[in-house]
């Protein structure tokens, strides 16, 4: 999980830099010198009368001028578009001198507030601008029937999904049923997990917040988890379901009757889970289960006893990509209620062949909802349902949304107007921003949640060739599967697997 230390530590200066605002400021602060900074007056309105630079990038200096600021920067707050808040380094009663912190590209609105006055907003906005430079990791372009060890940049990979744990060790899965670790300080790529051992590439690697544990589910198996602990190295662990819970939905059969201790895998049902997600919001785990053409069903795992309880349906379809939103309210981070760590984001991908509305679509639902459709009220039928008339969407859950407008396509702008082609793997950052590996696009999407707003965030959609690095401009890709994004104490960086392109790809924001 990126924590708020993490963030601050992402938006520091150079020492030298951070010396001198220091010694600049504390000379400003001397109380002993004629016309220094006082303290802020609570009785007295905070007046904002101009900033300067007038634009710029994440980690600039920013200088607000007005009055009755005061002189402890604890007391300040500095937020960008309401939601991304700025590291103040320092304060005179007549300037606040703070970092830019990460936003959206265009015109965004920057506020102040000082202890507990009203929100004061600057005369004009301020224009962000982003900078974003794409690299190979690893990968040669070659594609390999077997995995090359060795250094990065002459390994032979043929990468699928791809997760990140919080001291930046990457894992990525691979077309030949395997799961590989890449270090990029050490230079070094090797195999952990391989299909004797009951993996499949299918299944995204997913990072434990808490952790740190590598969280793996089994593409056809149902009742079998892998769990790699760094402190062992990451030798695998299998975990089993050991009772299915009567639940909203009954069973795993959809009776209504006592947990059964024992379960099998029906002959040929051909049941798929590729995502084993942690909520931050209860403690549990989350699987979608699904079969080619039938409902998936919405499972939660209580990781103490291996419990399972289905806890409602979700359309039928393949949803390669999944997550849970990781948006807390800045004022209160660790109140759960205030946040949306409840939403769990899935990737419809197309030409599945099961559900024509929902193909290259995006959906949330929530976990916390017990209800079906069939539930809410007499006039909520079939007939009046937002996405078809169909008997079967009446044990759909209550809270089901397609976010997305129907159909393939690329298209930016507000959320439910957008269009995507066979969206894969999806991540969100610590403010409530979803990445997402557009694979038939050829691009990583943006999708800002607070503000409803898609954007195309680096690749040229509809263009795979040539293969180059770059810019966000000119940088190329290839079905991109796999997304994940961290924070690092000097950037905030995007890795990507590059499936078309057999190379695993870094972006870093400047």
């Amino acid at each position: 999980m990126i924590t708020l230390e993490s963030k601050k530590k992402a938006w520091r200066l150079p020492l030298l830099a951070v010396v001198a605002i220091t010694v600049v400021f504390f000379s400003c602060n001397d109380e002993t010198t004629p016309g220094s900074a006082t303290s802020h007056d609570p009785n007295k309105p905070v007046n904002i009368y101009s900033f300067q630079p007038d634009s710029g990038r994440i980690r600039d200096q920013f200088l607000i001028n007005g009055s009755n600021f005061g002189n402890d920067p604890s007391l300040i707050k500095v937020t960008f578009n309401g939601t991304s808040q700025a590291l103040v380094l320092g304060c005179v009663d007549d300037q606040i001198l703070c970092l830019v912190p990460r936003c959206t590209d265009g015109l965004v609105e920057v506020s102040v507030q000082v202890g507990d006055t009203q929100d004061k907003t600057l005369p004009r906005r301020f224009k962000y601008k982003s900078s974003r430079q794409v690299i190979t990791v690893a990968g040669t372009g070659q594609s390999a029937n077997d995995f090359d060890h060795g250094v990065l940049d002459r390994a032979i990979i043929d990468p699928v999904y791809i997760g990140i744990d919080q001291n930046q060790n990457i894992f990525v899965t691979t077309t030949n049923d395997r799961l590989v670790t890449i270090n990029e300080e050490e230079n070094t790529i090797r195999t952990l997990l391989t299909v004797d051992q009951g993996f499949t590439h299918r299944c995204t690697p997913v990072i434990h917040p808490l952790t740190n544990w590598v969280l793996l589910g089994h593409e056809s198996v149902r009742d079998r988890f892998l769990m790699l602990d760094p402190k062992s190295n990451w030798a695998p662990t299998l975990s089993f379901i050991r009772n299915w819970n009567v639940g909203p939905m009954g069973t795993w059969d959809g009776e209504d009757k006592p947990p059964r201790t024992k379960y099998s895998v029906p002959s040929g049902n051909n049941i798929h889970h590729y995502c084993l997600l942690y909520c931050e919001y209860d403690g549990f785990y989350y699987a979608r289960y699904g079969r080619a053409n039938d409902n998936g069903h919405i499972v939660r795992i209580d990781p103490n006893t291996w419990n399972a309880t289905i806890i409602g349906m979700t359309p039928p379809g393949c949803t390669y990509g999944m997550a849970f939103n990781t948006w807390r309210d800045p004022d209160d981070p660790d109140d759960l209620e205030k946040s949306r760590t409840w939403e769990l984001w899935m990737c419809y991908a197309g030409d599945d062949g099961a559900n024509s509305q929902l193909q290259h679509s995006i959906c949330t639902i929530d976990v916390r909802d017990t209800l079906r459709w069939r539930d809410l009220p007499e006039n909520a039928t079939a007939a009046t349902h937002p996405y078809g008339t169909d008997a079967w969407w009446l044990d759909i859950m209550s809270s089901w949304k397609r976010l997305t407008a129907q159909g393939r396509g690329h298209r930016d702008g507000l959320l439910q107007q957008a269009q995507f082609a066979g969206p894969r793997q999806m991540n969100f950052d610590d403010s409530g921003v979803l990445y997402v590996g557009d694979s038939y696009n050829h691009c990583i999407r943006k999708v800002d949640t607070r503000t409803g707003i898609v954007s195309n965030y680096v690749g040229i959609p509809g263009v795979s060739s040539p293969f180059s690095d770059g810019n966000e401009k000119d940088a190329t890709f290839r079905e991109v599967h796999g997304i994940v994004s961290i924070i690092t104490p000097n950037d905030y960086l995007l890795y990507a697997s590059d499936w078309g392109n057999k190379r695993i790809r870094k972006i870093a924001e400047e």
